[in-house]
């Protein structure tokens, strides 16, 4: 599945909003490396599941984490 990149730009900004304002550019650059590997396939759930969300989590603003983690199933390419 090829997702638009205006889609994959909303999932960004979906992603930064949540997180705490201090900790918005450290999201920023995190999301962009989630968005080169989904542009070459490579953003698995394992990808998502493992290794972006854990670095992502203590950025995040505690009531927007389960929404993150919903997100984040949407956007997951095959294992």
């Amino acid at each position: 599945m090829v997702v638009p990149t205006k889609s994959l730009v909303k999932f960004q900004e979906a992603v930064v909003t949540r997180a705490l304002p201090e900790n918005q550019q450290a999201v920023t650059d995190l999301l962009q490396l989630a968005i080169l590997k989904y542009q070459t396939g490579q953003m698995t759930l394992a990808y998502l599941e493992y290794s972006l969300f854990p670095q992502l989590l203590p950025l995040l603003q505690a009531d927007q984490v389960l929404a993150i983690k919903r997100l984040f199933q949407q956007y997951g390419q095959t294992d």
